[in-house]
């Protein structure tokens, strides 16, 4: 592996994007001799051509201080998920990579945090790749997703990122010898039915099938060290700042627990992993069950005959509280309540209505049990008129 690792950039047509994240790198903690490549796709359509060219330009006025300055203009068009497999494919070149879309920005200790990360992470086998982003909210569900708080300042996730990532060269020839081989129908029955809608252009879903079926993690900071613009580009059709998080700008000594030691332990259905829930809950120890508390899951992808869960059941083993925060908290104080039950799966109501009433009791529970009145929207809409202004 090189003394330091390599920053790649996968870039198309956002000639924007990539000043605002140039500018950022250019602000960041970053030590000498760290290359920085920037990987340009090929424009299949000619209306884009122009866009894309000067992408190539900005690359080449960039002034990088801290190493080698790299440009690569591939000579065929790759797409997206091409060009983003050939950046993540450099690690095998160059022991690691860091990989940052062109829609991000980075907070100053990235740098710092990706090596204290790869150092900590990077010869497990059950890691698949170390975020440089967080993750706040369930993507399946969107409403929260709250990691248990521990000792660490990561967690572990069954999901990846498109949002800042680095890999070892072995974590990517792992993945890549998997997308190669294998069979995707078993990995499908594992993963949530939405990760087949995505698009065939994205690599994420494939990522979150590979880590289901090898039964391996992404490690997450808990402060997001990166944050995505959302910028319009081949998934996005406008602008979004949906993806905004707080970033980290200071921190820069990290406590990085092992997955092994790990309170916060999550599957693809964003779900804590039962056998860590067990260790912290001492009424679950020695019971094999599921974990549902989301609502999302199906029996099929329930591993055991007993499951914890939001849904409603005709008889319950145990009930808990849907009180504190994050929902797996209630079972580990062994909060009394009838939210969340532990019941055999024979028992529990999978259909459609009575998967929305969950949903929507953890909506509820998410919100604090507020609604919006009709009191504030009004008097808003009447100041900005007033005012003469308008929101977007």
């Amino acid at each position: 592996m090189s003394q330091t690792v390599p920053i790649v950039i996968p870039a198309f047509r956002r000639t924007g994007s990539l000043t605002r994240l140039v500018t950022s790198l250019l602000r960041a903690d970053i030590p000498d001799n760290v290359r920085l490549i920037i990987a340009i796709d090929r424009a299949a359509n000619s209306r884009y051509t122009a866009d894309n060219q000067a992408v190539v330009e900005l690359a080449r006025a960039v002034h990088w201080p801290h190493g080698p300055l790299d440009i690569i203009w591939h000579e065929q068009p790759l797409g997206l998920m091409g060009n983003t497999y050939f950046c993540h494919s450099l690690a095998a070149e160059y022991g690691a990579v860091i990989v940052l879309e062109d829609d991000l920005v980075v907070g100053r200790p990235f740098y710092t945090y990706a090596m204290q990360a790869l150092a900590a992470y990077g010869n497990d086998p059950r890691i698949a790749g170390i975020s440089l982003n967080t993750l706040w909210y369930n993507g399946f569900t969107h409403q929260p997703f709250i990691p248990l708080p521990d000792s660490a300042d990561v967690f572990f996730l069954q999901l990846g990122t498109p949002q800042g990532q680095l890999y070892t060269a072995d974590q990517w020839q792992a993945y890549s010898n998997w997308v190669s081989a294998a069979d995707r129908k078993p990995a499908d029955e594992r993963v949530h039915p939405l990760v087949a809608q995505m698009p065939k252009t994205d690599w994420l879903p494939n990522t979150i099938r590979y880590l289901a079926a090898t039964d391996r993690y992404y490690v997450f900071p808990r402060e997001s060290l990166t944050v995505s613009f959302g910028d319009a580009g081949t998934h996005i059709s406008q602008n979004t700042d949906f993806f905004q998080v707080p970033v980290q700008d200071f921190q820069r000594g990290y406590r990085l627990g092992s997955l092994d030691e790990s309170a916060a332990v999550y599957d693809t259905f964003y779900e804590p992993q039962p056998t860590v829930l067990a260790q912290l809950c001492p009424v679950l120890a020695g019971i094999d069950f599921a974990v549902d508390l989301y609502a999302t899951k199906q029996p099929e992808q329930l591993m055991s005959d007993l499951v914890l869960t939001t849904r409603p059941a005709d008889k319950s083993l145990m009930g808990f509280a849907r009180t504190m925060r994050p929902m797996e908290a209630n079972v580990i104080h062994n909060i009394g309540g009838d939210e969340i039950v532990l019941a055999k799966v024979s028992d529990v109501d999978f259909s459609a209505s009575a998967t929305a009433i969950a949903q929507a009791a953890n909506d509820a529970y998410f919100n604090r049990h507020q609604t919006a009145g009709c009191r504030s929207p009004w008097f808003n809409r009447f100041a900005r008129w007033r005012s003469g202004r308008r929101t977007r």
